[in-house]
């Protein structure tokens, strides 16, 4: 389900949740996407290609969606050699 959320707006499940909380609103609401298909929490992070796109996405579950989120992020940018961005 957040896995939908990723494909649908190539981007991480955790921000597209943030999003609507901020703008308090769910994605049945502002995007007329069924819950029982979407989901934005946290745990979920598109594979971007440039010049490709959004090519697939990475995901984890079993701790919080801040800390899920926050792993995902580490785990990649160690892969990739980046420095870790300050994430808050």
């Amino acid at each position: 389900m957040n896995i939908n959320v990723v494909s649908h707006f190539h981007k991480s499940s955790y921000a597209v949740g943030l999003r609507l909380q901020q703008r308090q609103v769910t994605l049945e609401e502002r995007y007329d996407l069924s819950v029982r298909d979407y989901a934005a929490h946290g745990g979920v992070f598109p594979i971007n290609l440039l010049n490709v796109g959004c090519v697939g996405s990475i995901s984890l579950s079993g701790s919080p969606q801040l800390e899920d989120h926050h792993l995902l992020v580490s785990t990649l940018a160690h892969f990739l050699g980046l420095p870790l961005p300050a994430v808050h």
